[in-house]
């Protein structure tokens, strides 16, 4: 009878490790499952991130691309407002050029009217001139 109970306890006890190999198991498979579910979620988030990580790239290259146009359209309007400068500065230097060559005329000129000028004050008779004063 020792022998019926030891073979009735070993059959429990080996019913028992088959239950806990079995719940280690569904343990085990639910961890894996629940691994495998992480690894798809995160696989889908990288894909994603991913994504956006090009559409800020595509955006940043736009960026850049208008920066650099924007640079060489500022360069250009520097080259233009220098080239302006240049022409106002040869305007002025010509206007100066001109004035010099023109005063000497224009002074004589200038002269020559107030000569005329006197000469005609001179002319009046003193009842014609009553109100002028000079």
């Amino acid at each position: 009878m020792a022998w019926t109970v030891a073979g009735y306890a070993a059959a429990v006890m080996f019913a028992a490790l088959a239950v806990a190999a079995l719940i280690a198991s569904m343990s085990a498979s639910r961890a894996l499952n629940a691994c495998r579910e992480a690894a798809r979620t995160l696989e889908a988030e990288g894909a994603e991130s991913l994504r956006q990580m090009q559409r800020l790239a595509s955006g940043a290259a736009e960026a850049a691309e208008l920066c650099r146009g924007a640079a060489r359209s500022a360069a250009r309007l520097a080259e233009g407002g220098r080239a302006f400068g240049e022409a106002a500065a040869r305007s002025a230097e010509t206007a100066a050029a001109l004035l010099d060559a023109w005063r000497g005329r224009f002074v004589r000129w200038t002269q020559g009217i107030a000569d005329a000028v006197d000469e005609q004050a001179g002319e009046v008779s003193p009842s014609e001139g009553e109100g002028r004063t000079g």
